[in-house]
């Protein structure tokens, strides 16, 4: 692992609303980009073809699902969560004050900390819309 989620932060800001923290986080699961394929197979590409294979050309990049847990240390945090899935808006995930990457996203999905453990869990998924940028974290 190239950083310390515990010293990491991820903020969300709604489109309309006030910007909402994420800490006490435990775990970071980073998206992960697939171009889709498109057929470009034509019939002067099939005449061509000595196996008559199809050809591709590659189509739009989908910047995938990121996934974050965090220890709720209250019920702010899990409200948090569950008031804004569906709603568009600016994530910023700064890795140890070190490397920002932002872009706009979704909360897809979550799972709820299981209330039999001492210290539950939050699952969050989030579907990235859009371009990501990567920068050095503003200082």
């Amino acid at each position: 692992m190239i950083f310390d989620p515990s010293a990491s932060t991820i903020a969300f800001t709604p489109e309309g609303g006030a910007e909402i923290a994420f800490t006490n986080l435990k775990d970071i699961d980073l998206p992960e980009p697939e171009v889709d394929d498109l057929d470009a197979t034509t019939r002067t590409s099939l005449a061509a073809s000595t196996q008559m294979a199809r050809s591709f050309a590659p189509g739009l990049l989908d910047n995938g699902e990121f996934t974050f847990q965090m220890q709720p240390e209250d019920a702010t945090d899990i409200t948090d969560v569950t008031s804004n899935v569906r709603v568009q808006g600016a994530w910023v995930l700064s890795f140890n004050g070190v490397v920002d990457v932002t872009f706009d996203g979704y909360i897809k999905g979550y799972t709820w900390p299981d209330p039999l453990e001492e210290q539950g869990v939050l699952e969050v998924t989030v579907k990235v819309s859009g371009d990501v940028a990567v920068a050095a974290a503003a200082s």
